[in-house]
């Protein structure tokens, strides 16, 4: 596990290369080894104001870094590290195959390197390492070299190393990854623009062509009202003078009559509003008019009556005969008397009404005093003490008041 020291500088910044911490330094120093491509954008690095190691384009570092170098710098600083990653893997490949069986005894570390801030660990579990080649290699060793000391990494600091130089090869082919897809986005995109901006040319010279035969359109229009226009004129100089008075005193009725026409419209809201009045005050004055009409009736039909029981009592002291022919049915069998006729709208007003059995469509026949037959009635309008029938045939001008009503 790793640790902050005491007393540190916040603003100074540390980073891995190599499997060793490097610094500190300013961060505009440590910018411009990420900016020249000294440094790849996944190097780890740290200050003391994150919690833990972080590849430089994901930390605060980022954020302050200049993108004026554009896309072409960032792919060729990829593809330099890519470079260096390889040299460096065969590098130690190489390394390792010649130095791993030297006679030379391995130097204890004297001191354990010192980090600042948390340990790069891998949490995952790592993938097993192909099995080492033990057989001796050959030594190829030149008459004027001079066999150099050179001191052996222990197998953790080989296995740090090459642990982080994987993390960093991920890193790499993941961002190239990124890069590819941000550039097919972008060529993407520039081809909709291209396919848009054709589209609008397009459309833009349709539009002055439109424009174009519009502006004709209306050069024409122009023209043609000018010359209507002088048309106007030659004839308004050169007409008759007796059609001009023909003109004006036609104008002159015309304006009479819409005169006349707004009078007449006046006239006529005004006589609708009399008929309206007048409506109103009928069907006021109707009311009182049928109820003195009714009174009427009922006093018609008692005096009817009272002729009946004076009729009934001078034909019981003085009996007259009459001939079989003219021989009416009883009188006391009828059902009604007639109280009014009119005969020029053709009806008869009945004494009985609907609560003495008559009703509406109801047919009877009517007989004179003398027992002759004179018609027959239909009952147009049943009332409950008189009724209204309108009498089939000719003849009506015989009926009179006092005449009998049978079935």
């Amino acid at each position: 596990m790793g640790y902050v020291e005491e007393g540190m500088d916040s603003a100074k910044w540390y980073y891995l290369k190599s499997g060793r911490q490097r610094g500190p330094m300013d961060v505009g120093d440590l910018q411009g080894l990420l900016q020249s491509g000294a440094l790849p954008p996944s190097t780890l690095v740290w200050t003391a104001s994150q919690k833990d190691w972080l590849p430089a384009h994901a930390s605060a570092i980022h954020a302050s870094r200049s993108t004026s170098g554009g896309r072409t710098l960032g792919n060729a600083r990829w593809v330099a590290l890519l470079g260096l990653l390889v040299l460096g893997l065969g590098g130690a490949g190489y390394y390792w195959h010649n130095h791993r069986n030297s006679p030379q005894p391995f130097k204890p570390v004297a001191k354990k390197p010192v980090f600042h801030g948390k340990m790069v660990m891998d949490t995952a579990p790592l993938p097993p390492l192909d099995p080492l080649n033990t057989a001796p290699l050959p030594e190829a060793t030149s008459p004027s070299a001079q066999p150099v000391t050179v001191a052996q990494p222990t197998a953790q600091q080989w296995q740090h190393s090459f642990q982080t130089l994987s993390a960093q090869y991920t890193q790499l082919q993941t961002e190239l990854t990124q890069v590819k897809a941000n550039e097919t986005h972008r060529q993407q995109a520039a081809q909709n623009a291209q396919t848009e901006q054709t589209q609008v040319s397009a459309g833009l010279q349709k539009a002055n062509a439109e424009l174009a035969r519009l502006q004709q359109i209306l050069a024409a229009a122009y023209q043609t009202n000018q010359t209507l226009s002088t048309q106007i004129n030659d004839l308004q100089t050169r007409a008759d003078p007796l059609a001009n008075a023909k003109l004006a005193q036609l104008e002159h009725q015309f304006r009479q009559l819409q005169n006349d026409l707004a009078k007449a419209t006046v006239e006529n809201k005004a006589l609708q509003a009399q008929f309206t009045q007048a409506a109103t005050q009928a069907a006021s004055d109707l009311k009182p008019r049928e109820t003195e009409l009714a009174q009427q009736l009922a006093t018609a039909q008692a005096r009817i009556s009272e002729l009946e029981n004076t009729l009934k009592t001078q034909a019981t002291a003085s009996p007259q005969s009459t001939p079989k022919t003219s021989v009416a049915p009883p009188t006391d069998q009828a059902v009604a008397r007639v109280s009014n006729v009119n005969p020029k709208l053709r009806f008869v007003v009945l004494t009985r009404g609907s609560t003495h059995g008559l009703a509406n469509q109801d047919s009877y026949r009517i007989f004179n005093r003398s027992g002759q037959f004179l018609g027959r009635l239909r009952i147009e309008s049943a009332q409950p003490t008189v009724s209204i029938a309108l009498f089939e045939g000719q003849g009506i001008e015989k009926v009179a008041p006092g005449d009998y009503i049978h079935r």
